[in-house]
């Protein structure tokens, strides 16, 4: 109890059942779709809390915002997510745990096929005022309601 564990600052076990997580291997036949589909049994347990936008917010505190699409029980993260992977060269073989924090807030920690958490790129991305791709001003990671 007490020692930090990467980004998520883990406290103890309690923590792993107040933030809930997934994680996702990226194949080639993902990237292709250029959407991430949520698991269905986190969809099923928190999908309801979820708005049709979610903040995906690295260690370094760049914020992205990503539209989830739904169709009956599955729910991805599509509209934002392209930009997403090709800003963080995401490619076959990454894995990439999401840690849910609530207010449609994930945490999002990217490691390469060396099993290394990656070197996440700064330009443009950091900053009192985050902007997605497109430019437009988003709102700090630390403001929650969004």
């Amino acid at each position: 109890k007490g020692k930090s564990r990467g980004i998520f600052n883990m406290k103890g076990d309690d923590e792993l059942c107040r933030f809930p997580s997934f994680f996702k291997l990226i194949l080639s036949a993902r990237l292709c779709l250029q959407k991430l589909e949520i698991p269905r049994k986190f969809v099923e347990n928190h999908g309801e809390k979820l708005s049709d936008l979610v903040y995906l917010i690295t260690p370094t505190k760049a914020v992205w915002k990503v539209d989830v699409v739904r169709k009956d029980t599955r729910a991805w993260l599509q509209n934002g997510w392209a930009e997403f992977v090709k800003f963080y060269s995401i490619c076959h073989g990454h894995f990439l745990v999401f840690r849910y924090k609530g207010y449609s807030h994930f945490e999002v920690v990217i490691f390469d096929m060396s099993a290394s958490e990656i070197e996440y790129p700064t330009s443009s991305r950091t900053g009192s005022k985050r902007k997605r791709a497109t430019g437009i001003p988003i709102a700090p990671a630390s403001i929650k309601g969004s």
